[in-house]
Order: structure tokens, then C-alpha cells, then sequence
């Protein structure tokens, strides 16, 4: 524990002492409690810690380190163990984590949440809590408390547990009316919308993502890789990231993914996120979708469809030429026959058009040698309205 001064009213020499936050307890649960036990206000304690005043209580997220202080941390012990931080960061690259967690740990913001952490971390705007745990945190601590990795986004079963957790109708946003968890008595079941093993799957690597237990690595890499052993390509540098964004959406459920926001159309979206995901060009993605396709490459058996047909080709005949362009002149000495007999003048625009479109022979002439003979000649014929060179006269007849 530690000692803060300046609370009690205006007596500046009083003395309090905040205590620590419990095992996974979130950081503005480990607030409510201190303001309870020192019997002030959310506002009042924040003014005596930060010596100024604040209008929001933190909940998820700070970058204070005066707060830390207040509990006896370091920033990072806090940001790392009471918020949903590490999360946000668990799958990214190397040193892009790196230069995250440095920004984080040097900065000295005092606000309590960063406009882009909602889009990170994709939490859910209620807070959630699991029965059992609340009984648990009750006969070792004599109090219960809001867990952090109840709040990831993806998970319904309690992680140590393995039943429905409860949506409270508490919003992180709100933290004016928060209270603790044994205090909420209209809590509902979150709908499971999953098989038992295959949602405790996603809240174990929730869990460990949350640990900051989640093996640094270069992801991009080992998803190719392990896509191509379950056959969704003939190797890492050929993948048909089409079928396996089908697949997952079928793993998964159009219903699941849709409580998360995280759903696509394979046969309107040109390109779902699961496919852009085994793209080493594209940017970084939420931890949410890493569990998720993480989850699903361990879970299947190998691609819905087999690689010959994923990428085979429509067998065309192949064209002869020759015949064609044999074919193209008999039909243009055909037309020209029949403008002769009628006394009429012709333009190749037109020739071309009857044969087959209007700009046809000038896009033929190109492949067709013969055909590009043919056209100087008619061109220097009579029957064309357009002749190149100078054309015979006519005598009047005495």
C-alpha cells in the first residue's frame, strides 16, 4: 500500500493509504474500491492524486503515472496488469510492439483513454462479469471485483470457469455509476453462440494474449505457412486466401461473427479480412481477428476444397487464325461483289461493321497479314468511298 496526503478536507496534512489492485482486477474497479474505503468521491480522490481536477474516472486505459504511484506501481506494472494494454499489443510485429510499449511507458499524458484504444482493443461497452468468480473473489478477498479479461472482446465463457458470463448494464463510459459486480442484479447470460470447446478456446488465447503470454513472432509468416499445410495452396507463395476466408466464415458462423462486427460477404467482398490478413503489404490488424484466425487454423482438419481445383483454369479451344482470316476475306468479297453489282461506294467502317463490329478489321489487320493486304487494295479500289490515290474520270459523251 501507499500513502497519499492532501484528502481529508481541507486539513492537507491528513494521510490515507490506497491499496493495491487484486490479481487481473481492472483499473477502474481498483479506483471504485479505494474511493469506497477512503469514503470520497470518484472526483476527490482523482483531485488528491493528480493535484488537479478531472472530471472522468479511468476505466480501461491510463497513462497517468500518478496514479500508478498512488497504488504503490510503476506505469508499467499498471498499464500491463490492470489494463487491457498488452492485448492491444500482443500480435504485433516485433518492433513495432517495441516502439508502442516505449510510447506508452515515456509519455506523459494524463488523460484516461486514447481516441484509437477503442479500435485496438474492440471491447465491449458493457462491462461483464462471471458468477462463479464474484463466490471465488468473495472468500479470498472478502470483496468482488471487475476482471480484465472478462471485457475482451470474443469471450463468453469465463476463462477459469468455463460458464456464460453476465452482461451488466453498466457502461465503460460511465464510470459515475459504476459499482462492483455483487452489487448488479440485472445481469443477463451472454448468449453462447458457440460450441463449449470452441469458445473456450478463443477465451484461453484471449487470456494469454492478455498475459502478454502470446509468442512474439512474424505473424504473416506462420499464417502462410500454416495454410499452406492445411491446403489452402501448393505452398507458402501460392495461397487462395478467397476459400480460406469462406471457411472461416462458415467455422465460425455468420451469427458469431456479427456479435463481434467482424463479418464479410466472401461471394461480395473482394477481398475479406482473413485473406488481406496473409498479405504481408497490408497494415496491422486488432487482436481480435488474430485470435480468431489463430483459432481457427489450430481447430480445422484441412481446405473445404482440394488444391487442384482451387486454382484450375477453363480449358480454351484454341483459335485458328488462319482459318479465320480466310474466313474474314471471303466474307469481305462477298460485300464488296454486292456494292459493285448495286453501283454503290462502301467505307471499310462499314465493311467491318457488317462482318463483325466497327472497329473489327482495324483490330484484325494487326494478327492477320492477308486481311492488312487486303485492305490496301480495297482502299485503292473504286468501290471505296474513301480511295487513296487519285480516281479516273469520267468523259461526257458527245
Amino acid at each position: 500500500m501507499v500513502t497519499i496526503t492532501g484528502i481529508g478536507g481541507r486539513d492537507h496534512r491528513n494521510t490515507h493509504q490506497l491499496l493495491r489492485p487484486f490479481p487481473d482486477e481492472l483499473l477502474g474497479s481498483a479506483l471504485l474500491r479505494a474511493s469506497r474505503s477512503l469514503g470520497l468521491p470518484s472526483r476527490r480522490l482523482l483531485r488528491a492524486i493528480k493535484g488537479l481536477h478531472s472530471d472522468t474516472m479511468p476505466v480501461l486505459l491510463t497513462q497517468d503515472r500518478k496514479i500508478a504511484q498512488a497504488f504503490g506501481l510503476s506505469l508499467g506494472e499498471l498499464l500491463f496488469g490492470h489494463t487491457l494494454l498488452p492485448y492491444a499489443f500482443a500480435y504485433r510485429e516485433p518492433a513495432a510492439r517495441e516502439q508502442l510499449q516505449r510510447t506508452k511507458l515515456d509519455s506523459n499524458a494524463t488523460v484516461g483513454m486514447s481516441p484509437a484504444f477503442h479500435s485496438l482493443t474492440k471491447f465491449s461497452s458493457y462491462l461483464r462479469f462471471c458468477s462463479q468468480c464474484v463466490a471465488a473473489d468473495f472468500e479470498r478477498f472478502g470483496t468482488s471485483y471487475w476482471h480484465r479479461v472478462h471485457q475482451l472482446p470474443g469471450v463468453v465463457l469465463c476463462a477459469h470457469h468455463a460458464v456464460p458470463l453476465l452482461l451488466s448494464g453498466l457502461r465503460v463510459f460511465q464510470a459515475w455509476k459504476l459499482v462492483l459486480p455483487n452489487e448488479v442484479h440485472d445481469g443477463r447470460v451472454v448468449p453462447v453462440l458457440l460450441p463449449q470447446d470452441l469458445a473456450m478456446a478463443i477465451s484461453s488465447l484471449s487470456l494469454a494474449a492478455l498475459r502478454d503470454e502470446v509468442p512474439v513472432r512474424f505473424w504473416i509468416q506462420s499464417y502462410r505457412q500454416r495454410a499452406a499445410e492445411l491446403g489452402f495452396g501448393y505452398d507458402i507463395k501460392l495461397l487462395a486466401g478467397g476459400l480460406l476466408a469462406a471457411d472461416l466464415r462458415a467455422f465460425y458462423g455468420k451469427e458469431y461473427l456479427q456479435s463481434l462486427g467482424v463479418d464479410f460477404d466472401p461471394s461480395i467482398c473482394k477481398l475479406p479480412w482473413p485473406a488481406m490478413m496473409l498479405r504481408p503489404s497490408k497494415p496491422s490488424f486488432t487482436t481480435l481477428r488474430h485470435v480468431l484466425l489463430n483459432v481457427f487454423l489450430d481447430r480445422i482438419c484441412s481446405a473445404s476444397k482440394p488444391v487442384p481445383d482451387l486454382f484450375s483454369r477453363v480449358n480454351r479451344k484454341r483459335i485458328d487464325l488462319a482459318a479465320r482470316e480466310c474466313e474474314v476475306i471471303r466474307r469481305l468479297d462477298e460485300l464488296v461483289a454486292e456494292y459493285e453489282t448495286a453501283g454503290k461506294r462502301v467505307t471499310l467502317g462499314e465493311l467491318s461493321t457488317r462482318v463483325r463490329s466497327p472497329l473489327y478489321l482495324k483490330r484484325a489487320r494487326t494478327r492477320m497479314p492477308l486481311l492488312r493486304a487486303w485492305i490496301v487494295e480495297f482502299k485503292a479500289s473504286d468501290v471505296s468511298l474513301r480511295k487513296t490515290g487519285r480516281r479516273k474520270k469520267r468523259r461526257k459523251e458527245r
